[in-house]
């Protein structure tokens, strides 16, 4: 298997409370990125670690 590790991360938006479902490079840290909420484009979003994937 040729495919990249990915990492699984359940995110919620600390503005509106969405809450979604994001996947990131194994070795980037979601924290240290500027991820937007897709729903209201706040960046004070959480990300709780689910998985590999």
């Amino acid at each position: 298997m040729g495919d990249e590790e990915t990492i699984l991360w359940s995110m919620t938006c600390n503005a509106c409370d969405h809450e979604w479902m994001q996947t990131t490079p194994a070795d980037s840290d979601p924290r240290a990125e500027e991820i937007q909420c897709p729903a209201c484009g706040s960046e004070l979003v959480d990300a709780v670690y689910v998985g590999r994937s």
